[in-house]
């Protein structure tokens, strides 16, 4: 749909690279087993963003503790569109990606043949103004839940599988959230870990 001065190609260009950053970092194959998403984070306008919130847009594991099982990762969210007053094209992108993992190595089995799956819940709130062919990160949020929140900040996730949850769900300090709950408002500022009440 056109929307201002923008032809619906523009609009949907500017979409396109949205969709882009997005699936690169938190789906892809590639990112998800530790690779950098160079190509979609140049999207990115890198004034204004600093190293900590390149790391923190991107999802990745550490393959010798865990990689994705088989079912892949869901994604729910919704991406909007406005023409702000200085007359460019803004872009809000909420989303909510589950990602089943299983153990590597020996995995624990809850029926014979049967590996347990982890889900780490992550979600991601932006909002991106199109500028001079680059997205400007305007502001951005993130929350993620069944990863153990007292690990180094090494640029992956770490998995709570059933011992994992038990014992964090004992040790939370704050109250227990629903991850799933997309009415539920998102703290401003990126890297919130939570503690969920199911994944």
């Amino acid at each position: 749909m056109p929307s201002g001065k923008f032809t619906a190609k523009d609009v949907t260009a500017v979409l396109e690279d949205v969709k882009t950053l997005l699936s690169e970092t938190n789906v892809s194959d590639g990112t998800l087993a530790g690779e950098a998403p160079t190509a979609a984070l140049a999207l990115l306008d890198p004034r204004g963003v600093d190293a900590a919130v390149r790391q923190d847009m991107v999802t990745r594991f550490d393959p010798e503790e865990a990689y994705p099982h088989e079912t892949g990762v869901r994604v729910k969210g919704t991406m909007t569109y406005k023409v702000s007053p200085a007359g460019e094209l803004v872009v809000d992108a909420d989303y909510t990606f589950v990602h089943p993992l299983v153990r590597a190595g020996e995995g624990h089995e809850v029926l014979p043949g049967v590996d347990e799956v982890a889900r780490v819940v992550v979600r991601r709130r932006m909002t991106l103004t199109a500028r001079d062919g680059k997205l400007v990160l305007d502001a951005y949020a993130s929350e993620v839940a069944n990863h153990d929140c007292s690990a180094p900040k090494d640029g992956t996730l770490h998995p709570l599988f059933a011992e994992g949850r038990w014992k964090a769900a004992q040790a939370a300090e704050g109250a227990l959230v629903d991850p799933y709950d997309r009415a539920r408002a998102l703290p401003d500022g990126p890297g919130h870990c939570v503690t969920p009440t199911r994944t």
